[in-house]
């Protein structure tokens, strides 16, 4: 599909992003912030695309996230993926697995261990566990994944902003 095609130029490899250097990676961060808040201007890219992208980003071994101005435009971000009513988690095919659910297990794998049960990583993971998503996810967390669990329990007492999500997730 050739709007795909117009926009997978934002998404830059994980090597690619590995290798930034912290302001640089700051730097692109704001504009893919920009990017995705701005509506429209990533249309050709399905959200749940645009979602595992900036997911991704906690999945690099440099482990960008834990910098606190990384952090800060990750939770921005969050906070806009939250604001959307709905994610349609079977469009994920331009991210090279199979699917959502795939992504989603690996991601809980990398909270497990390189987490440090940071709060907005947190956010991200409890994003797809919504009452309002597919059951699938949810059992992951709470069938699969016990150390997920366990380790969100922590986490989820430093986060404040995020209690929007836990009222979503109940509701």
């Amino acid at each position: 599909d050739e709007s795909k095609l117009t926009v997978a130029w934002v998404f830059l490899s994980d090597g690619v992003l590995s290798s930034l250097p912290e302001p640089v990676m700051v730097q692109y961060l704001e504009f893919l912030e920009y990017l995705i808040t701005s509506k429209g201007i990533l249309s050709g890219a399905p959200l749940c695309v645009q979602l595992i992208y900036v997911m991704k980003i906690f999945m690099l071994p440099s482990q960008p996230f834990l910098d606190s101005k990384v952090s800060d435009i990750l939770r921005k971000l969050l906070e806009y993926f939250l604001s959307i009513p709905y994610i349609d988690f079977r469009e994920s095919k331009l991210t090279g697995y199979p699917s959502f659910g795939d992504f989603f297990n690996k991601f809980c794998g990398t909270y497990e261990a390189e987490g440090f049960c940071d709060p907005v990583f947190a956010g991200f993971i409890l994003l797809p566990t919504r009452c309002d998503y597919a059951l699938t996810y949810r059992r992951l967390i709470w069938v699969e994944r016990i150390e997920t669990l366990r380790l969100l329990r922590k986490s989820c007492i430093q986060i404040s902003k995020l209690s929007l999500l836990l009222k979503q997730m109940l509701i």
